[in-house]
């Protein structure tokens, strides 16, 4: 499984269906700032989504409504007014039935802190665009507003305007006083010439003929921060400076005017700090960023510590009361999900957050296929492709093969059809193909195609455009066809790991490994690796430099437990430890280190039993654990994939046939984080990409026996070939390659040479 990287928007600059509690459903209070009451809200919900997929725009929460003012809709790098949403909605979160609301609009703008006194909304800055006279383009344009919302009249008040133009900021309200705290006044086209705001400005909302003041800021430059008010205090924190993205906490006291020192935020990601959002609720401060994990500030004020996660990992978003214990995280844009439209809450009470957490949905099938679609989950979209139509039986030779494909919008719980495939197809290989960094397709290799044997001519790989939405059929093919197997991406390459053809006559056939450079090369066997042991129906999956083989069928068709581990580097195969369960057509998830096994049959007194058990092994101690034997509105037949760590799955509903369900389960919600090196924007790095320079040249290996020798590389590259083959074996390793150009690109750098 691979996901897409989405850029970020402005980086740059800024750098229908009802949910269903699971069984794990806690309960949690409706209202902000009283004493935690019992009630019937679940860990986890997702709520409806906004009408179009939001970064850097400003939302606050005023009794049961959520309210959302513009923001951010175009081109992740784009620039113009035309990319702001021109809209102001407000919607009754926890109304199922409840409709986004269209309300008065005000000056659209990206990076606006709307915030709430407890009676009124207030629009502070924000950063618009303007046509220049001379040419069409826009030019930035940090404004000034100080604006209040009449929810009674639906109406915009304007207020004192700010002293500067500030976007890129945010703000809070401290007893009656709103606190607008570092951004940019960013004007003209070239954002060197922004200036930084080092002053804050507060506004005393009882006595606004005062107009704006001025009072230290916490000492340095920042922007993309965080603001909260807290136990009568101001918090900010992370945020962007000059150098890189920042993890301090600072502290401001009104009573004494004074900034002092928190703890620094938990650097759970190489952006951690840039563009969070922060919020108090029942005498507790929560923040979260770009891991989607939730932190609380300890009592004593001296730590970060998890209290959570979202379902959706996000940044640019903004975290709200949702009622006590419970906050709202909403849209914002992830590095692996791109921008989101999705609003959800989660439970951050103490005592009931240990247990895992489980959403559910479901949506009518809109096709024919109930078993062996080709599924790819790439961010938040899941692709379902081909398929058998009328038995859920991998066996069943009657039931019919499709060609229909969709696609399901995760967090918007929306269903597309897309163009049918060439050629029917059930249960086939399928994987993301990365042509380059902003180009990708799906390729369906081998699979069931007819009723025919395998011995026949192989069809060809089927490529699917999810820009164009078309289907090619590949001039490639598999060298022979086979019905099942798994494949991984790893460095440009293709790996295939096919189901071992068991025949009476040769039950012991060896069978290959495939290797592609995902071009017009053919595929071909890599020399000298096949499978240590014949198996077929089994499940696969790569961490780090190795790919993991499960499950699976042996020749006398009892469950194959051991496991079975190829490395990419070294070419050899290892056992590792074998889980509870020998399963057959098992589903597998990677999450970091972690491999998560779940469904399949197992074999019971010699008959195939479904399997529900949900397995985790960890990598580095080569330990199996159950982490749980049933899992709510899950069934064995399901699919699993990982959804940054959060497992998602989909299948036809064992309670109605007609229906899709969807599940997402959490199973580790207050994991401690993985600690991450910041990213320094005052270094500069190698000036050549050394990752890609190794693809390249290992390239060059046309016998694919994972060395480049002399004849391979080339007389061009032979003074590369010499200074690289260190141990003198006449031969290049993917190690030795990697070495010499970190060395060149080393000299590159330290003669300035950029």
């Amino acid at each position: 499984m691979t996901f897409t990287i989405r850029s970020f928007p402005l980086l740059c600059i800024a750098v229908h269906c009802i949910i269903q509690c699971g069984a794990f459903a806690n309960d949690i209070s409706n209202t902000d700032d009283l004493s935690p009451k019992e009630s019937t809200q679940p860990l986890a919900q997702l709520h409806k989504p906004l009408p179009e997929p939001l970064t850097s725009f400003g939302a606050a929460v005023l009794g049961e409504y959520l309210y959302v003012f513009s923001g951010h809709d175009g081109d992740a790098h784009g620039f113009g007014k035309e990319m702001l949403v021109d809209h102001f909605r407000r919607l009754r979160f926890d109304d199922p039935n409840a409709e986004w609301e269209e309300l008065a609009m005000h000056d659209s703008a990206q990076s606006t802190a709307l915030v709430s006194d407890g009676k009124h909304l207030y629009r502070i800055g924000g950063l618009s665009f303007r046509k220049t006279q001379e040419s069409d383009k826009s030019e930035f344009d940090s404004t000034t507003f100080f604006t209040r919302y009449n929810i009674e009249k639906d109406q915009w008040d304007e207020l004192s305007p700010l002293p500067q133009g500030r976007s890129s900021h945010d703000a809070a309200v401290l007893g009656r006083t709103v606190y607008a705290v570092g951004g940019w006044n960013l004007q003209g086209e070239d954002t060197r010439e922004a200036f930084w705001h080092d002053k804050v400005h507060a506004f005393d909302l009882d006595n606004p003929k005062n107009g704006w003041r001025e009072i230290d800021g916490p000492g340095y430059s920042l922007r993309a921060m965080s603001v909260a008010a807290h136990k009568g205090k101001l918090y900010v924190i992370g945020g962007m400076g000059p150098s890189g993205f920042l993890r301090t906490t600072s502290i401001y006291d009104p009573s004494t005017g004074s900034w002092t020192k928190g703890p620094d935020l938990i650097s759970d990601s190489s952006m951690s700090g840039f563009a969070t959002s922060m919020f108090a609720v029942s005498g507790n401060l929560y923040w979260t960023g770009v891991s989607g994990i939730v932190y609380r500030l300890t009592a004593d004020g001296k730590e970060w510590e998890v209290a959570n996660r979202l379902l959706f990992p996000r940044m640019f978003l903004r975290l709200l009361p949702g009622g006590s214990e419970r906050l709202l995280a909403v849209a914002g844009t992830g590095s692996l999900m791109g921008r989101m439209s999705s609003v959800e809450s989660v439970y951050v009470g103490q005592g009931k957050d240990q247990e895992p957490k489980v959403v559910t949905w479901t949506v009518p099938n809109p096709g024919k296929a109930t078993s062996e679609q080709t599924t790819i989950l790439d961010g938040i979209e899941l692709y379902s492709f081909g398929g058998k139509s009328g038995s859920d039986n991998r066996l069943d030779a009657k039931a019919d093969i499709v060609r229909e494909a969709f696609v399901f919008n995760i967090a918007k719980q929306t269903t597309k059809r897309l163009a049918d495939l060439p050629t029917p197809n059930a249960a086939g290989i399928g994987f993301v193909h990365r042509k380059n960094s902003e180009s990708s397709a799906y390729v369906i290799a081998g699979g069931e195609t007819t009723q025919t044997s395998a011995s026949e001519q192989p069809d060809p790989l089927l490529d699917f455009d999810p820009n164009t939405e078309q289907w090619t059929a590949l001039n490639i093919t598999l060298p022979k066809q086979f019905k099942h197997g798994t494949a991984c991406t790893r460095e440009d390459a293709i790996w295939f790991f096919p189901d071992t053809e068991l025949t009476e006559a040769s039950p012991n056939q060896p069978t290959p490994v495939l290797h592609w450079w995902g071009d017009d090369s053919p595929i071909t066997p890599v020399p000298g690796i096949q499978l240590p042991r014949n198996r077929r129906a089994f499940g696969g999956a790569s961490i780090g430099d190795e790919y993991f083989l499960l499950g699976g069928a042996s020749p006398n068709g009892t469950p194959q437990a051991s496991v079975d581990v190829f490395n990419f580097n070294s070419r050899q195969w290892r056992e590792a430890s074998s889980p509870e369960h020998a399963r057959m057509s098992p589903s597998i998830a990677v999450h970091r280190k972690k491999l998560y096994l779940f469904g399949g049959t197992v074999q019971v007194e010699g008959k195939q039993q479904p399997c529900s058990t949900l397995e985790v092994y960890d990598s580095e101690t080569d330990e199996w654990k159950t982490i749980a034997t049933d899992i709510p509105h899950t069934a064995p037949s399901m699919k699993m994939h990982s959804l940054a760590g959060r497992l998602l799955f989909c299948g036809i509903d064992p309670s109605d046939g007609k229906q899709l369900r969807f599940t997402i389960f959490d199973p580790e919600p207050k994991a401690s984080p993985q600690i991450a090196k910041p990213l320094d924007f005052s270094s500069h790095g190698p000036a050549v990409n050394v990752t890609d320079s190794v693809k390249a040249v290992m390239r060059r290996d046309e016998n694919k026996d994972g060395v480049i020798s002399e004849d391979e590389i080339g007389k061009r590259m032979k003074s590369f070939f010499i200074a690289a083959d260190k141990n003198g074996d006449r031969s290049l390793s993917y190690d030795e390659v990697q070495a010499e150009l970190e060395a060149e690109a080393k000299k590159e750098t330290e003669s300035g040479v950029e």
